[in-house]
């Protein structure tokens, strides 16, 4: 369940590690879509939108709270990823 920013951040670690091919540990969020957008792979919309919440959660200030449509968001980038076959 995605109920904050760790969630967020560990949500798209999670889409990265399975289901984004021939990516590199040390690429940004924005090279990840890059990639993705290059590839054509299916799954490009939720990519993006996982990694705009992802840079949400990780990049801004601590006392930032991601809403409750980001949160939303992100749990809808991860269904899709999660029932996707890669």
């Amino acid at each position: 369940e995605i109920e904050g920013r760790e969630d967020a951040v560990r949500a798209f670690h999670w889409i990265l590690e399975k289901k984004v091919r021939g990516f590199e540990s040390w690429w940004t969020s924005r090279k990840v879509v890059e990639h993705v957008r290059h590839r054509e792979e299916p799954l490009q919309p939720q990519v993006a939108q996982a990694a705009e919440l992802y840079d949400l959660a990780r990049y801004t200030p601590e006392t930032y709270d991601l809403d409750k449509s980001e949160l939303e968001r992100m749990r809808q980038a991860i269904r899709a990823c999660a029932s996707a076959e890669t």
